[in-house]
């Protein structure tokens, strides 16, 4: 994971970079990157890796025009470490994200950051984004009211875009 992030982020840069200096070239069209992230699902089970028992025709069309992953694993078992992992880059131990309510701390820079900040790009979320900050969505007032007073609810600051589920 921790090789992942640099990857992805030098890709992105990659291609939004300008061409060579004094060159005049056109903007160069960038990506529309969408991740999608499905709790407790294995890829075969899906119409686009050959599964003739699954019907999913929008998300078969998505990896039609974009790009599938067949060698893909999970950082950890759990959902809350695993996506900390994917968008830190990061391991869930050395992210700090050891249980399903630990908040993911404001100095872990996650990709979608480096997107809007290094590239230029909007990003959004929508789904359980709020358990990375310490579910304090779901969390009685008392809860919300510690995660927020030190500074551990941090994933409106994270987005242009938050949607919970």
């Amino acid at each position: 994971m921790k090789v992942l992030l640099p990857f992805l982020v030098g890709l992105a840069l990659a291609l939004s970079a300008p061409g060579a200096a004094g060159a005049p070239t056109p903007a160069p069209a960038r990506p529309n990157i969408l991740f999608l992230l499905s709790d407790d699902h294995s890829y075969p089970f899906l119409g686009c890796y050959g599964d003739p028992n699954v019907r999913t025709p929008a998300l078969d069309r998505l990896a039609a025009e974009g790009m599938k992953f067949h060698r893909f694993f999970t950082a950890a078992p759990q959902c809350v470490p695993s996506r900390a992992a994917l968008l830190t880059g990061r391991s869930p131990v050395a992210a700090r994200i050891t249980r399903f309510s630990s908040p993911l701390a404001r100095d872990e820079i996650t990709f979608p950051e480096v997107l809007r900040e290094k590239a230029g790009y909007f990003v959004g979320v929508c789904g359980r984004s709020y358990h990375l900050d310490g579910s304090g969505q779901n969390s009685g007032a008392t809860v919300r009211s510690l995660l927020e007073k030190h500074g551990l609810i941090t994933f409106e600051q994270r987005f242009d875009r938050e949607q919970a589920a």
